[in-house]
């Protein structure tokens, strides 16, 4: 019962509720190098995750819908699960790019993003294609 729409979503879902995690851990790690750590840096790292998981979610909402495209040609033209695998996560992986250098591009230079926060969107997407089992058909 594992369509192309559930596998690409699950794939997404996962990249826009990790990829911040993964993000804001590394600076929360390069931050909290120094004792005593107040609580009102705890709840605004937990604030800024909610708020960068929106956001996530909003401007690559495009990509996803790419995404399952890709996902529904692959199902449809490749029988060997671990092919589609592969195909999805290189889709997958290049997508993400193209977002970044997409929005950098229309808002800014491109080194304005941290490089941390698109390795962390490539990283899930790429991963999650390849953890999560597409449809036998």
């Amino acid at each position: 019962m594992n369509s192309p729409f559930l596998y690409s979503f699950k794939v997404w879902l996962s990249s826009i509720l990790i990829a911040p995690t993964i993000y804001l851990s590394f600076y929360a790690w390069q931050d909290w190098g120094r004792p005593n750590v107040p609580l009102s840096d705890v709840n605004s790292l937990i604030q800024t995750y909610f708020n960068a998981s929106i956001v996530g979610a909003l401007l690559s909402f495009i990509t996803w819908l790419m995404f399952l495209a890709a996902t529904v040609v692959t199902y449809r033209e490749i029988k060997a699960v671990s092919e589609r695998k592969l195909i999805l996560s290189c889709v997958g992986g290049i997508l993400t790019i193209l977002t970044f250098i997409l929005f950098c591009s229309l808002f800014g230079s491109i080194w304005d993003v941290p490089l941390i926060i698109a390795c962390s969107y490539c990283l899930c997407i790429v991963s999650g294609s390849l953890i999560y089992r597409p449809a036998n058909d």
